[in-house]
């Protein structure tokens, strides 16, 4: 059981730092004044196409690898500890959608909705690979 647990966390884990890091790259590389001005919502209320791109490929390296390291962390029933990590992964992007509603993030519409579906779709990839 505890295995278990440490398994879809280490995945999560995993994503949260290749994210954080690929994140704060992007925003250095693509968005003018860089971190501070995404802090300070002074980006010009959008986000520069460059970065969302960016942004969009780091989250499916980032779910790929969690996938990965929780099918290498359970070690045995992988596939099941992946779906698991997936459908976290879709519920943390219901509660993201919710907490940003009506927010200015200078995001669009669709990139939500992206992002979810690279974070599940990733994370089975991860797992297809990890447990195979």
């Amino acid at each position: 059981m505890l295995r278990s647990i440490g398994a879809v966390l280490g995945g999560f884990v995993a994503m949260a730092i290749v994210v954080m890091i690929g994140t704060m790259a992007a925003t250095a590389a693509f968005v003018p004044g860089g971190i501070q001005t995404m802090r300070n919502g002074a980006s010009g209320g959008t986000v520069p196409p460059r970065y969302l791109v960016a942004n969009l490929s780091v989250s499916l390296v980032a779910a790929i690898a969690g996938g990965i390291v929780t099918t290498r962390i359970a070690g045995t029933a992988r596939w099941p500890h992946a779906i698991v990590l997936a459908v976290f992964v879709a519920v943390m992007s219901v509660v993201s959608a919710r907490q940003s509603a009506g927010t200015a993030t200078g995001q669009p519409a669709w990139y939500g909705r992206a992002i979810a579906a690279i974070g599940i779709g990733g994370v089975l990839i991860g797992g297809l690979i990890g447990a195979g």
